[in-house]
């Protein structure tokens, strides 16, 4: 039995073997190979390169699904006249966002990333662990405009003029989607996954997250199904509150095959809404278990959530994704902590 195998199973809601382990990595993998942010990103995006970094550290924690490339913000952003800067060691962070004056919107809007180099590390990857699954990962609706617009002014945009705002965010979902539509030509990806930080109703209200998020995200979603490819959504919040409750529901109900559960969640909670409706994903906390260690609390968190949920529709993962200067042996121990609970 594969690791993808382990992994599709439980998006379809028909879970075999132990539980897979997905840490969404997208720059980690660079400290596999200790080398530096721009080699990727400088002039053309390095596929092969990439590729290498995704697999290097497969190869040293034993992960069951990975990101099919080293992901940043900048293909949000370059190609519309924004800036990124690539710290030698560090994290690919937005300069300056390229629709942060709406005249550069309309200026700038017809634009598109070239995808060609990134969708080409998803296919080495494929190519050379096919017992892998691999996600195609992406912003969700208001994550990915604010990405364009900077956070603060698309808040503003969506109080005081919600109709440029919408602009904003339908020119994300066209792009996101053409993104999706070359990921699934050559089945370069078995999955997608949606970020959403942003996408937060504890953060834009409720009733914006139900008005524009889950409207974009079902458009997504019905294309998406019909590419054959299922889809996971990680919207930050406390969706197992008394106050989201049924946000959670009509969240589940768009068709989402998964639901990743961020920072302060009960996780109980949450699978009382997706059993036998969606898979359940989440974790360890990353910016203080994971990131601090030791390895005894690693252990200890991940033995919490494998307690309660190794029986279910469950994929493991740590709170929010994987950037560099996370300690590669706290995932190694996290994965196999994972590993070690369903050998017991």
């Amino acid at each position: 039995m594969t690791s993808k195998e382990q992994v599709m199973s439980r998006l379809e809601l028909n879970p075999i073997g132990g539980t897979p382990v997905f840490p969404r990595d997208l720059t980690l993998g660079l400290d596999a190979l200790d080398i530096s942010t721009e080699k990727i990103f400088k002039d053309e995006y390095n596929a092969d390169l990439a590729a290498k970094a995704v697999l290097a550290l497969q190869k040293i924690t034993h992960h069951d699904a990975v990101v099919g490339c080293i992901h940043s913000a900048g293909f949000n952003v370059e190609c519309f006249g924004g800036e990124m800067r690539y710290p030698e060691r560090g994290i690919p962070y937005v300069q300056r966002h390229p629709f942060s004056s709406p005249d550069d919107f309309y200026k700038f809007k017809e634009r598109e990333y070239d995808y060609t180099q990134v969708v080409r590390s998803y296919d080495i990857v494929k190519s050379s662990s096919p017992d892998l699954a691999v996600f195609g990962n992406l912003e969700a609706p208001v994550t990915r405009a604010g990405i364009y617009r900077g956070l603060e002014n698309l808040m503003m945009d969506l109080s005081l003029d919600q109709t440029f705002a919408l602009e904003i965010v339908e020119l994300g979902v066209e792009r996101a989607m053409s993104y999706i539509e070359k990921l699934a030509e050559n089945q370069s990806a078995d999955a997608i996954f949606f970020a959403a930080a942003s996408d937060n109703p504890d953060m834009i209200g409720p009733e914006v997250y139900e008005s524009i998020t889950l409207k974009y995200m079902s458009q997504l979603i019905n294309k998406i199904h019909k590419l054959g490819l299922p889809v996971v959504f990680h919207p930050h919040g406390d969706f197992s509150s008394d106050e989201l409750s049924s946000t959670l529901d009509k969240t589940i109900d768009l068709g989402i095959d998964g639901f990743q559960f961020a920072e302060q969640n009960d996780h109980n909670i949450i699978l009382q809404h997706t059993k036998n409706r969606c898979c359940i994903l989440g974790g360890i906390n990353v910016t203080d278990s994971l990131l601090l260690g030791p390895d005894e609390r690693i252990i200890n968190d991940c033995n919490k959530y494998m307690k309660d949920l190794s029986k279910e529709d469950y994929i493991f993962m740590c709170s929010c994704s994987l950037h560099r200067g996370i300690s590669i042996k706290n995932v190694k121990t996290m994965v196999s902590a994972v590993k070690e609970f369903d050998s017991k």
